[in-house]
């Protein structure tokens, strides 16, 4: 619609206003920031829920969440530089709990609309809940865009409190009943920028 891509947009709109170190496509003067991704397997006796997706998975949803499977690893540039929303958000703890609160806050924060609080309002009214077509060992609910906290996986106290988990344990979530945003992000299982470790 903008003309611009989604990380330009994201960077122009959304992240630079706030003051959030969070990008989508990681340009390579901040590659020196980027804490490496590592992929660490689980010790013997926890699940292995990996292998678990991969045993279970049919083979559109296999492809949807091996695709795209990156030249040279998660580490490389051309990976940290593409623009995939679903997959390679880049940034701290700070700049997701930056840009939840936002959500959190009817939409607004110090003077920033990100979102009408109507949109949001629509963006955590559950559309589907119940087996994950892509991952098909979770139980998940979604809203427009965002999952919605589960019984197994909450998002804080208030049931409507909406966001996403990412890679090895990462999580960011707005939760406007306390009127508060939350981002999780560590080295292992999901990258992050190496000032916010």
């Amino acid at each position: 619609v903008t003309g611009k891509s989604v990380g330009r947009y994201f960077r122009d709109e959304i992240a630079g206003p706030l003051g959030a170190d969070l990008t989508i496509g990681t340009p390579p003067e901040l590659d020196a920031r980027t804490a490496d991704l590592l992929m660490e397997g689980p010790k013997p006796g926890e699940q292995n829920m990996f292998a678990e997706i991969m045993a279970k998975a049919k083979p559109y949803a296999l492809k949807a969440f091996m695709n795209p499977v990156p030249t040279g690893g998660f580490n490389s540039r051309s990976w940290r530089g593409a623009e995939i929303p679903a997959a390679n958000g880049t940034g701290n703890a700070r700049a997701l709990a930056r840009i939840y609160g936002a959500l959190a806050c009817g939409g607004t924060l110090d003077g920033v609309d990100v979102l009408s609080p109507a949109a949001i309002d629509r963006a955590r009214t559950e559309q589907r809940s119940g087996l994950d077509n892509v991952l098909p060992i979770l139980e998940t609910k979604f809203g427009l865009g965002f999952q919605i906290g589960t019984a197994a996986e909450p998002m804080g106290p208030n049931p409507r409190s909406f966001g996403h988990s990412g890679m090895g344990g990462s999580l960011g979530f707005a939760d406007p009943e306390a009127r508060i945003g939350f981002g999780y992000a560590m080295k292992s299982g999901a990258m992050v920028r190496i000032d916010a470790l």
